[in-house]
């Protein structure tokens, strides 16, 4: 609700603001009222929200939890200050400073490690306190598969926070790896059964549980497509038929470009062939540049549009964009991005809503 009092109050520059219209006030007036309600029912209700029992170790599920909320909560602040930092400096200093993707990054970037490194702690917590010896025997095995895997990278010419990273994804699949393991061995050597039929026993029994590594798995997929982020390559180049460009190992070749006229547009259409290293063919891509209202007399009337083309694998996604055309010269303008690990992140989502799913669904005897 801020963000969309931000864009349509005209507080920010927004081609969505509704400033001119009778809409603000009422808004406004909205928003105050949800905060004063809200303020309000925590006001009066403090002591029943205050807690009844204090934490017992820091080493517990518990502190966790409180650690967790705490870098959530440090992840928004930052988040709403760069947000507002220009609204801020106008006032103070009467000149917009903004700040962009460089500022959220270097921000977000640790904090979002730290909760990745919380999704494989938790579960290895135990309530109320952990042992020194179950501590040990808990964290042994997903510590060494993170350590393997960081000097593996390391080894493969890898630095920085991508290697925490994925070290960090490696850490959270061997706690959740090894969380399932036990309950299956626990179960097979209590009543002697399969392992399929274990593994669904014990999730059917702990529902919340187990749905809740399953979403910590889907977290991990999803951040190991986040950190695909680091290896992005785009170009920009100029193509006549016939003519070829290399990006982040493929050919582009321009086998033809041809023009169509339909109903609402004007087209270009050109047809890129890739090809890897190897010369081997990759796919076809087919990217237009379109004009709409094409036929107004005003020139200022026509809308130029890019209509993109992706390749998509599970490895990485290759967009194509025809950024411009030289008609007279039969000169294509084309855009490449290679964004590796792009669909990992919609991967991880589905594998969070389903365990999701897993976690809230009730158990026949509820």
């Amino acid at each position: 609700i801020f963000g969309t009092f931000l864009t349509r109050s005209g507080v920010m520059s927004s081609v969505h603001s509704f400033t001119g219209s009778s809409l603000g006030p009422i808004f406004l007036t909205f928003v105050f009222s949800i905060m004063i309600v809200s303020f309000g029912m925590m006001y009066f209700r403090r002591n029943d929200l205050r807690s009844t029992k204090k934490m017992e170790s820091f080493t517990s599920r518990e502190s966790g939890f409180l650690f967790n909320n705490m870098i959530f909560v440090v992840m928004c602040f930052a988040v709403f200050w760069g947000t507002l930092f220009p609204v801020f400096s106008e006032a103070i200093r009467g000149t917009k400073i903004t700040v962009g993707p460089p500022f959220f990054n270097q921000i977000n970037i640790p904090i979002g490690l730290i909760l990745l490194a919380l999704t494989g702690i938790g579960p290895l917590l135990a309530w109320r306190k952990t042992g020194k010896k179950i501590l040990i025997r808990n964290f042994t095995f997903p510590i060494i598969t993170g350590l393997i895997v960081a000097i593996l990278l390391l080894i493969i010419g890898l630095r920085g926070a991508v290697v925490i990273s994925f070290s960090l994804g490696a850490f959270v699949t061997a706690t959740i790896t090894t969380e399932f393991t036990r309950g299956i061995q626990a179960r097979r050597k209590k009543f002697n059964e399969s392992i399929i039929t274990a593994l669904i026993k014990i999730v059917s029994k702990n529902r919340s549980r187990y749905g809740g590594y399953v979403v910590h798995l889907g977290i991990v997929f999803m951040f190991v497509g986040f950190t695909g982020h680091a290896f992005d390559q785009e170009k920009e180049f100029s193509l006549k038929v016939g003519e070829s460009n290399h990006v982040a190992g493929y050919n582009f070749k321009l086998i033809q470009m041809s023009e169509t006229e339909r109903p609402n547009h004007y087209a270009w259409i050109s047809d890129l062939r890739v090809t890897n290293d190897e010369g081997k063919f990759v796919t076809n891509l087919h990217p237009e540049k379109r004009i709409y209202f094409h036929r107004n007399p005003d020139p200022n009337r026509r809308q130029p549009h890019s209509e993109l083309d992706i390749y998509t694998t599970m490895n990485r996604d290759i967009y194509s964009i025809f950024s411009g055309v030289d008609s007279e010269n039969s000169v294509a303008f084309i855009k490449i991005m290679v964004n590796p690990l792009v669909q990992w992140v919609w991967l991880g989502g589905y594998i969070l809503v389903f365990g999701t799913i897993v976690a809230l669904w009730p158990r026949k005897d509820q």
